[in-house]
């Protein structure tokens, strides 16, 4: 009797022990060990919202190209004209236009230094603002679809099957959730 409830019991406990076993290898192979790669900044480059905040800095740096070249132009002409008129100005006036072309260059390199600064600044929220939404997506992507991991692809993999690559999918799931204007040339329809 001892004898046969051990069997019973050895053959109850293989038996729980395959199928936890053919459970946890079946939850292994329905996605714990699945990866995924996602390139970033094509995500950045290839959104609605990406495309329109590249738009929006693309048209500061513009202005700020013409506003720059502006008053490099008006730098430009202050010296050709102090050249011109140098010998016949007394040397105080002389010295008073050296001073103000200097100080509309040193003005010139300050506005520079600033719009770099501006852009820089621009540039780094949105792509703060947009990497934070991509995590985001990522996070729920990763839950919902049973991945183990999901890396940023870059300079590390030197290669990547493209089966891994889910970077369309993320795409697509960042303009259904956020939208975002479209940028002009651009269809209307979700790809």
């Amino acid at each position: 009797m001892i004898k046969q409830w051990r069997c019973r019991v050895l053959v109850g406990f293989l038996v729980s022990a395959f199928f936890v076993q053919w459970s946890w290898s079946q939850t292994v192979s329905d996605g714990l060990n699945k990866m995924g790669f996602v390139d970033n900044l094509e995500v950045l480059y290839e959104t609605r919202e990406g495309k329109s905040e590249i738009s929006k800095i693309q048209a500061f740096i513009n202005d700020k190209q013409k506003e720059y070249d502006s008053q490099m132009l008006a730098v430009d002409r202050l010296k050709q004209q102090f050249e011109s008129e140098s010998r016949n100005l007394d040397r105080i006036t002389g010295l008073a236009r050296q001073r103000e072309i200097e100080d509309k260059g040193r003005q010139l390199q300050r506005l520079q230094e600033d719009i770099q600064a501006d852009i820089i600044l621009k540039r780094d929220k949105a792509l703060r603002d947009i990497s934070q939404k991509i995590n985001e997506i990522l996070i729920e992507y990763g839950k919902e679809k049973f991945f183990g991991v999901i890396f940023l692809q870059g300079e590390l993999q030197i290669y990547v099957d493209p089966a891994l690559d889910i970077t369309s999918q993320i795409i697509r799931i960042y303009d259904q959730k956020y939208g975002g204007p479209l940028v002009s040339g651009q269809s209307s329809t979700t790809p």
